[in-house]
């Protein structure tokens, strides 16, 4: 051991001295299986260090030589001091820096940049939502597996020709009947295999007795078609008869018209007197305004021919004319009986 600053023998020359009190510390520090630096120490100038206090207690290591310190230090009070050796031991390099994000939970990264309570409220909730999908997959992928292993035990019991009980058929035909008369078979099939799920009588509904149930569907079926098919031939010959009953009414009525019997023709002319023609009948479209005079047609009116060689043609044109009138007439007749 070698000190730090070495006492003289002599008295240093007269200083200055502060004005208060002040503490000076020095620094020892051991040699220990390091002989060269020991010497240094112990024979310096031809002489022993001034000052040393040789450590008493026991070293290990006997080769080392004794152990001198400029102080009083508390190794003198160790019983024993470890050899040391000269091997650097090389220190291993230090975990990774515990300043990552590895070592934070997984949403401090997310959230260290939202600075808005309600951006952070929002990625809580957008995060919980996560969750809860997660568990809801997680559900659904466990159900799908129970199921399938319930198919293959199901599967292993059943075979492809079984004949369903009578009981069990009964209900088919009943089931079968509801499913193809509803609007949406499907979602009403999936409903009932939900609703008696557990129910080993509805196992035609999840694979069992399928040649059966696939049967009795396809028979539904094509009945449900031949009473459509039915009711659109009762539908079209109503129609068809309804229009014949129409035509009947129509030519009933002019059958009728025809059989009124034409008015007898006018007096022959005085002599000397002629007769000028009739004036043509107005057309089909127009209804001649009435005159003050004119007195209103009823049925028992007819009409005046003032030619006896009509056409046939006008004829008809003509008794038109008066159905018109009529119809017109017999309108303002309900208008006034409605007014009343």
């Amino acid at each position: 051991m070698y000190p730090r600053p070495q006492k003289r023998a002599h008295p240093p020359s007269q200083r200055s001295q502060p004005s208060s009190t002040y503490v000076q510390a020095y620094e020892a520090q051991l040699v220990n299986d390091q002989d060269d630096l020991a010497r240094e120490v112990i024979q310096r100038d031809g002489r022993r260090g001034l000052g040393l206090i040789r450590y008493a207690g026991e070293v290990d290591n006997e080769d080392s030589g004794e152990i001198w310190a400029d102080r009083h230090d508390i190794l003198h009070l160790l019983p024993s001091i470890p050899s040391y050796s000269n091997k650097q031991h090389t220190l291993g390099s230090p975990a990774g820096s515990s300043s990552s994000w590895d070592s934070l939970p997984s949403d401090i990264e997310e959230t260290f940049y939202l600075s808005d309570p309600e951006e952070i409220a929002t990625y809580e909730q957008e995060k919980k939502k996560k969750w809860i999908e997660a568990l809801r997959q997680e559900r659904l992928k466990e159900r799908e597996r129970e199921d399938e292993e319930l198919d293959k035990r199901s599967d292993s019991k059943w075979t492809e020709n079984e004949v369903p009980p009578e009981p069990i058929l009964v209900l088919m035909k009943h089931t079968a009947k509801a499913i193809i008369s509803s609007p949406n078979p499907s979602v009403l099939e999936l409903r009932i295999l939900t609703n008696h799920s557990k129910d080993d009588r509805f196992q035609f509904l999840k694979g069992r007795y399928k040649s059966t149930w696939d049967r009795i569907k396809s028979d539904l079926r094509k009945e449900k078609q031949g009473e459509l098919r039915k009711e659109e031939k009762s539908k079209q010959l109503g129609l068809g008869l309804g229009g014949l009953g129409g035509y009947d009414s129509d030519t009933g009525s002019d059958s009728s018209e025809n059989d009124i019997p034409p008015s007898p023709p006018p007096p022959p002319p005085e002599d000397g007197f002629t007769l000028s023609p009739p004036p043509p009948p107005p057309p089909d479209d127009v209804i001649p305004p009435e005159s003050p005079t004119s007195l209103p047609i009823t049925e028992d009116t007819q009409p005046i021919e003032h030619s006896p060689k009509m056409a046939t043609k006008d004829q008809d044109e003509e008794k038109k004319r008066l159905r018109r009138l009529k119809m017109e007439e017999w309108k303002k007749k309900r208008a006034m009986g409605k007014a009343t």
